[in-house]
């Protein structure tokens, strides 16, 4: 239906709407500017008249605790004697000077009373005394003009003792200033408070008596109230939590009838019909005791079909007073100059309104007819009419109009040209590349395949099928065809890019492996478009890994033949050095004792890590932890210079360095080797042996060898009694583990330089004899080398054993205990181990709460940490082509932190899971593994740092450690 109305037709509406439109929104803004106004003069007037009244009634509550202050500073001085009537001048000036005061009297704790008051018909003051002497009953004299006692008026019946009146009994129980409930005062029948102070002895703080004021307060500030100018007809009161009133600005009585049946007025029951609407609508917005009322409040509500403005304002004097200041303002107040600006506004708008009509019907006329030949030509170029022109000879919009319109025209021509030309060149581009690229719209449909996919494919493009029926792909090496919901083509056209070299192409009993490279295209809106996938054919690269396959096979064989020969060789050798000496045998089975002094040092001589061994006389007392220290510190200056000599010596050459010394250990010679071992970059390991025993035994071993046997048992004892004096079972099952792994290692290396010396005995012998032949070079040469490798080979293995002998062994009291966030730390245990990191393609991560902190030892943390990492680096993505993501998730439950750990590697066999946390049990001996990295954590986790370890694996997903670690580490005495 809106689609048939004409242009002048909407060029006066719109003329008219807009008119109607600015018009009533000003109007609209007029009106709500105008109640915003109201609004916030209403809120300005609350807000000041409250704060008027409540500093007025800080004044009026603060008279009479002044006056009660100067008072009982004078009765406890001793000023006032309730007694002789000494002070009544003061009672009598102050009465003169306050006259909303009805009462000024103070009472002692020995019964005395003494006050002045406005007691007599005609509101003239009395003194009024009373004493335990006259039986408490109470004498009222006349004052003179000067205020001395004049003469006696009259004396009660009934006694009057002040320490068993509400108002004393009060003050003494709380200790401090407090108000009374209103009441009618007897004389006067006026609603009446009274406020009382204790009066102390200011040398034992005693309580002397107290002193108490009797207040018109609520008429005082009922008058005041009357005064306040509270709008046309808007009212003030002010009453208690409890709803009951105490002042209001109509003047009506807070209290009804008379002593002794009076009662006090509650503000909904209040005769003003404004004070009583606002009580109960206070009432029920915040409860019966109004007591969520903490704070200023202005708020609105309808009474009589009139908005009502309310402010209230909770008023305490630091006492025991908690009233509520009340103010009630119609809004009718204010609006009687907003009604008459709305007429005005209402006339104006509807002369405007007939203005815009003319003015828009003279105005569509002159604009309808050049864009309605706009039109024409807009439609004429629609149809593929490039040369479409318009002829509108005007200097206006519409006329620039036209000039824009001929110019997009012609513009819109030389794009047509300029895209065929680029299509054209796009296509020969696309049919230059060497491989084929098949490009489907999100139908799976082929759009286009350039001529490399037409030779490879052996077809041109059909849009009658889709790409997945038009090529048919099979899996590498099977009959299968390849599955469609993972095919590159796919995946792309489902917002994936993918690439895969697993696909092979079937056609004229060919087969034809392929690279496949799938890859969406997305518009601007974010959706799929195209899917573009590339086709490579890789058969000469598949050849080319067939070749590297077969030549590492090849490889392989000639590699085992070799070891084959080399073992025979070792076995042959062997059997000539057992046949030469049983001593050599001998030796190593006291080798693999190790009975030796074991420590760690810097290049500048501080010590790592320290081991002490029972065989071994030492210069340092084995309770002593030199960690940290430097070596002088604890060694002659002739042996420190001898050690940092080799030390050196051993960091440049890269060689074991091994030399003898003897040491005065108490009053006796010692006989030590010394072997120092590069063990780190900067760091070497030191191995000292008490030799003395050997050095004896040497010389009996040529006299009889019974004696070597003899030596060899006692060896052994020796050995057997250092495992049990061991307190840690486990402990002492590492130590005889790690020197068996030890051994072995050790051994090789001896055999290596034992053939080592014999082929160097050889070829000096040849040379001595001048019978060095050019063969005879090249094969020690090659027998160097190969024992070279050797030697260093299973030297760094025994010292990387070493290593971690020495973690797990390590003194749990050398560790200190403080507070660390565990993701911070974590993540700095990470940075110290980029240098491995680096050379490997995988990724490690820490996720979980940064806030988390605990209370441990963060030494035996950082080992854990170090050891599952380097544990996932060597075991899990062995012989597996992948980038390994490794994780550390962290969160907290209750006490304890818990860290999962996991990889997504080769994961462990079901048969080896129970057997992980055993020391020395590996799966992977020949590539390095000792079996002791995750026994190492097991120690740390239960024993160190008292937690918990459990490990969950799955072969070909991988593994997961979850740990679980108390937040705050008690401190206690650690064992060895």
């Amino acid at each position: 239906m809106f689609k048939k109305i004409g242009i002048r037709t909407v060029l006066v509406f719109l003329f008219t709407i807009q008119t109607v439109g600015v018009v009533g929104l000003v109007s609209y803004l007029s009106l709500k500017n105008g109640e915003q106004a109201v609004n916030d003069v209403a809120n300005q007037l609350r807000e000041e008249l409250s704060i008027r009244i409540d500093d007025k009634l800080k004044t009026y509550v603060t008279i009479p605790h002044r006056i009660n202050d100067l008072n009982a500073n004078a009765l406890a001085k001793g000023e006032i004697d309730l007694l002789k009537a000494k002070g009544v001048n003061f009672f009598w000036q102050q009465m003169q000077l306050f006259p909303a005061i009805s009462y000024v009297y103070c009472g002692s704790e020995q019964g005395e009373f003494l006050g002045v008051g406005k007691l007599a018909d005609d509101r003239s003051l009395r003194l009024v005394t009373g004493s335990p002497s006259t039986k408490f009953l109470r004498s009222y004299y006349s004052l003179d003009a000067t205020g001395n006692r004049a003469q006696l008026t009259k004396v009660s019946d009934k006694p009057y003792d002040p320490r068993v009146r509400p108002w004393y009994k009060a003050v003494k129980a709380e200790g401090k200033t407090t108000w009374s409930d209103i009441y009618l005062d007897t004389n006067t029948q006026l609603p009446t408070i009274t406020g009382a102070t204790p009066a102390f002895n200011p040398q034992n703080g005693a309580l002397v008596g107290v002193c108490a004021v009797d207040f018109f307060l609520p008429k005082e500030v009922s008058q005041f109230l009357i005064t306040l100018k509270l709008g046309k007809t808007g009212h003030a009161f002010i009453m208690e939590r409890s709803g009951l009133l105490v002042a209001t600005s109509t003047g009506e009585s807070p209290t009804i009838g008379s002593e002794p049946n009076f009662k006090r007025l509650s503000a909904t029951e209040s005769q003003n019909l404004p004070i009583r609407s606002t009580a109960t609508y206070l009432r029920d917005r915040f409860g019966n005791d109004l007591q969520r009322i903490n704070e200023n409040q202005q708020l609105d509500f309808v009474w009589n079909n009139q908005r009502q403005f309310v402010q209230v304002l909770p008023f305490k004097d630091g006492r025991n007073l908690d009233w509520l200041i009340v103010l009630v303002i119609p809004e009718s107040d204010f609006l009687d100059r907003i009604h008459a600006n709305t007429q005005t506004t209402i006339l104006l708008s509807s002369l405007a309104i007939a203005v815009a009509v003319l003015i828009g019907i003279v105005a569509a006329g002159w604009i309808v007819k050049p864009i309605a030949d706009l039109n024409v030509a807009a439609k004429s170029l629609a149809e593929n009419d490039e040369h479409t022109r318009v002829d509108i000879r005007r200097r206006d919009e519409v006329g620039e109009l036209a000039q824009s319109f001929n110019r997009m025209a012609e513009c819109i021509h030389q794009s047509f040209v300029s895209l065929r030309d680029r299509e054209t060149q796009l296509k020969q581009f696309l049919d230059a590349m060497p491989v084929g690229i098949l490009i489907v719209n999100p139908q799976g449909e082929p759009d286009y395949i350039n001529q490399a996919g037409q030779l490879l494919f052996g077809q041109d493009i059909d849009r009658s099928n889709p790409a997945s029926a038009s090529y048919q792909f099979y899996l590498a090496g099977t009959t299968e065809p390849y599955p469609e919901e993972i095919a590159p083509l796919s995946q792309a056209l489902q917002g994936k890019s993918i690439a895969t070299d697993n696909i092979e192409l079937r056609r004229q009993n060919q087969v034809i492996p392929l690279e496949v490279q799938g890859t969406p295209i997305y518009d601007e809106a974010g959706n799929i478009t195209h899917a573009i996938v590339v086709f490579q054919d890789i058969t000469e690269r598949k050849q080319a890994e067939k070749l590297r396959e077969d030549y590492n096979h090849t490889l392989e064989q000639q590699v085992a033949e070799r070891t084959v020969e080399l073992e025979k060789e070792i076995t042959e050798r062997r059997a000539v050095e057992l046949s030469l000496t049983k001593s050599e045998a001998r030796s190593h089975a006291i080798l693999s004792a190790i009975p030796d002094l074991m420590f760690n040092v810097t290049g500048d001589g501080i010590y790592l890590g320290y081991i002490y061994s029972d065989n071994t006389i030492d210069l340092l007392p084995s309770d002593f932890d030199p960690v940290g220290k430097h070596i002088s510190q604890f060694l002659p200056e002739e042996i420190c210079d001898r050690h940092l000599f080799h030390m050196h010596q051993a960091l440049i050459t890269g060689k074991i360095q091994i030399y003898e010394q003897q040491v005065l250990v108490n009053g006796k010679l010692q006989d030590e080797e010394v072997r120092i071992v590069v063990s780190g970059q900067n760091e070497v390991l030191f191995m000292v042996r008490d030799i003395s025993d050997r050095k004896q035994a040497e010389a009996a071993l040529y006299k009889k060898n019974a004696e070597l046997a003899s030596a060899l048992e006692e060896l052994k004892n020796t050995q057997k009694q250092l495992v049990e004096s061991e307190k840690n079972a486990a402990l002492g099952g590492m130590v005889a583990g790690i020197a068996h792994e030890v051994n072995t290692p050790v051994g090789s290396s001896l055999m290596a330089a034992s053939i080592l010396d014999n082929a160097t005995r050889k070829f000096k012998e040849s040379f001595d004899r001048g019978e060095l032949k050019k063969s005879s070079l090249q094969a020690y040469l090659e027998k160097a080398k190969s024992s070279c490798e050797i030697l260093l080979a299973n030297l760094q293995r025994a010292a990387e054993l070493i290593q971690n002998f020495k973690q797990v062994a390590v003194d749990q009291a050398s560790l200190e205990q403080r507070t660390f966030a565990v993701k911070q730390y974590i993540e700095g245990v990470l940075i110290s181990l980029e240098p491995q990191l680096k050379h490997t393609p995988h990724k490690v991560s820490v996720h979980g709460d940064a806030e988390i902190v605990m209370r441990s030892y963060p030494g035996a943390f950082s080992q854990i940490v170090t050891n599952l990492v380097m544990n996932s680096l060597t075991h899990a993505y062995h012989g597996i082509d992948k980038v390994g993501q490794l994780r550390f998730d962290l969160t907290q439950q209750e006490d304890n932190v818990l860290i999962t750990y996991s990889d997504d590697g080769k994961g462990i066999p079901a048969e080896s899971l129970a057997k992980i946390f055993e020391p020395f049990f590996t799966t992977a001996r020949d590539r390095g593994g000792s079996g002791l990295g995750l026994h190492i954590i097991y120690n740390l986790v239960t024993q160190n740092l008292k937690g918990t370890i459990v490990c969950e694996s799955e072969i070909g997903v991988g593994t997961k450690f979850t740990i679980a670690l108390p937040l705050k580490l008690e401190l206690e005495e650690r064992k060895i």
